[in-house]
């Protein structure tokens, strides 16, 4: 039985054969990346492998089935580039310090997260200038 059939924990913790868990939003789902090995955790293209303890974890981002989703988590964006489409990790995000993320010129740190300068991303003088009361938008008008 699929883990999202379980309504307990109960029920749910005690199916191990397709690593369900109880998360704090009272689902049962299943544990993605449980993987022990670098190999099999880098073939899973939801899980990124951590060197630094050895562990396999969910890839940031994947977890955002849809656009609405994707795009409420601050480290987060919905991709169109190819179909279908999917939310992908923010380019700043990949800094976990304010010192890396100020480092790249096209990053700003805010509320403990590195974010992509709003108007890094825009091509155009005006679209910019729409987007002048955000502090990350003065330096290029």
């Amino acid at each position: 039985m699929p883990c999202v059939n379980y309504l307990s924990q109960g029920e749910c913790m005690l199916d191990t054969s397709n690593n369900c868990l109880w998360t704090d939003n009272n689902n049962c789902e299943q544990d993605m990346c449980v993987y022990t090995t670098e190999v099999d955790c880098r073939e899973d293209t939801f899980c990124d492998w951590q060197p630094s303890n050895q562990t396999c974890t969910v890839r940031p981002c994947v977890e955002h089935a849809n656009d609405k989703l994707c795009d409420a988590d601050l480290r987060c964006h919905w991709d169109t580039s190819s179909s279908p489409g999917g939310c992908q990790l923010e380019r700043c995000a990949r800094y976990p310090s304010q010192n890396m993320c100020e480092a790249d010129a096209g990053c700003l740190w805010e509320k403990e997260v590195c974010l992509e300068k709003t108007c890094h991303k825009l091509q155009e003088r005006c679209a910019c200038q729409q987007e002048i009361g955000r502090a990350s938008c003065r330096e290029r008008v």
